[in-house]
């Protein structure tokens, strides 16, 4: 039972990891077309991709 919760765990926070990368990567894409419909390409600098 002990394993079980600690896997459980375990998988809720790589799930927890994977959602919030998965929002950052929509937050920078959507500063990256906001950047670009501005023509602003100092962002480009700031951002590693």
């Amino acid at each position: 039972m002990l394993a079980f919760s600690f896997a459980h765990f375990l998988f809720a926070k790589q799930s927890q990891l994977i959602n919030q990368n998965y929002l950052l990567l929509i937050f920078f894409k959507t500063l990256l077309c906001v950047s670009v419909l501005l023509g602003d390409s100092s962002f480009l600098a700031v951002v590693p991709f």
